[in-house]
């Protein structure tokens, strides 16, 4: 990798998208790293890591980043902002072999999981003393930390791109939908998202 390599983080909102960035900047200081929520179908940049998450997860974590009551007009609304800030973005590129996919469940709470691929893709070694490091400094409890001056989602550090509220109360646990949802409302969600949850192979 060199200064003039370009990496572009790509993702759907609440997919782990922070995590990864800060993760790639750290480990590469000297190149070009971008965070986006968009993407073109076919990207022309040579490294791209996508992270992707159960849908039912993003609508329940923006509700909780967002302080929203959980009601049918919040879920509507929540699947049709998701869907333009990257879900359907990843359904379009979920097939190119270039890019490198990271699934939130099998990264929350691993981060070796995250260096091994990082090793694999970018053709790199992430020694055991930087992985102990980044292991620290990315915990989510040090993240929460961090967070704690922001009062809001709204506010956030243009750098690092921590939010307020970005660690939710169930410090982004998988699979917490019906901790804020009710079964009415989760099938709601299902109807809404449709198809999409097949192609990202989640089974419901």
């Amino acid at each position: 990798m060199s200064s003039a390599d370009k990496i572009i983080q790509f993702g759907p909102m609440r997919s782990g998208s922070t995590l990864i960035y800060n993760l790639l900047k750290d480990i590469f200081p000297n190149c070009d790293v971008k965070k986006t929520h968009n993407i073109e179908k076919n990207p022309s940049t040579k490294y791209i890591v996508a992270t992707y998450r159960n849908p039912l997860d993003i609508i329940t974590s923006m509700h909780y980043t967002n302080d929203m009551t959980p009601t049918t007009t919040t879920i509507r609304e929540t699947i049709f902002f998701m869907k333009g800030n990257g879900l359907i973005d990843f359904i379009n590129i979920i097939d190119n072999d270039k890019i490198l996919k990271l699934k939130y469940e099998d990264f929350y709470n691993n981060y070796n999981y995250i260096y091994d691929k990082f090793e694999t893709y970018f053709k790199i070694k992430i020694d055991s003393e930087q992985r102990v490091f980044l292991n620290k400094k990315y915990k989510i409890n040090n993240v929460k930390t961090v967070v704690q001056k922001y009062n809001s989602f709204d506010n956030f550090d243009g750098i690092t791109h921590w939010h307020g509220n970005h660690i939710s109360p169930n410090n982004g646990e998988p699979n917490a939908c019906d901790k804020l949802f009710n079964n009415e409302q989760i099938e709601f969600m299902k109807k809404g998202i449709g198809n999409l949850i097949e192609k990202l192979d989640y089974n419901m």
